[in-house]
């Protein structure tokens, strides 16, 4: 619920639901994953990059929505791009990798070592090693991030963010 509140105060739109695996919880996602990239701020090597580069792994459905909605818009006075990738080492010059199943798999490899910001939707996802978690709850998309998981590689949650996000660490 709070993410939807944050999608709808930063793009204008009122809340919308999402049964899982429709295509409007695809969209919705895909809307939440614009929004928590401008709440992120990630290492200074990544400052040179040309686009914000999102890349999708194993989410093929994923990525028409995301063309739709980061269309003409900019991360970080960045214009964003959206690419497939088929195998995990293709991270380099992401700054978010929206990760299908395996993505437990995949964290543990060269994704894992790379300031990539992880986003994934499977169960466990988090304790895996993943940065931000969507989930449906209620018919509503909503989030968990791990400020544990992207601190490791150099990258920051605004406060803002952690106080609409649930925290699987303080749960433990």
């Amino acid at each position: 619920m709070r993410c939807l509140i944050l999608v709808a105060l930063a793009t204008g739109q009122s809340a919308v639901g999402a049964e899982p695996g429709t295509p409007d919880e695809v969209r919705v996602k895909a809307a939440v994953v614009l929004q928590l990239a401008r709440f992120v701020e990630w290492p200074a090597e990544m400052a040179g990059a040309p686009q914000f580069t999102i890349c999708v792994a194993g989410k093929d459905p994923w990525v028409e929505p995301l063309e739709k909605v980061t269309r003409a818009q900019t991360v970080g006075g960045k214009p964003i791009a959206v690419r497939r990738i088929s195998k995990p080492e293709d991270v380099v010059g992401c700054f978010v990798a929206i990760l299908g199943p395996p993505a437990k798999t995949a964290l543990r490899g060269p994704l894992g070592r790379t300031p990539t910001l992880t986003i994934g939707d499977e169960e466990g996802f988090i304790n895996a090693g993943g940065m931000v978690g969507l989930e449906v709850e209620n018919g509503r998309v909503a989030f968990a991030v791990s400020p544990k998981n992207a601190r490791r590689l150099g990258i920051r949650f605004s406060s803002k963010l952690i106080r609409l996000a649930r925290i699987p660490e303080r749960e433990e």
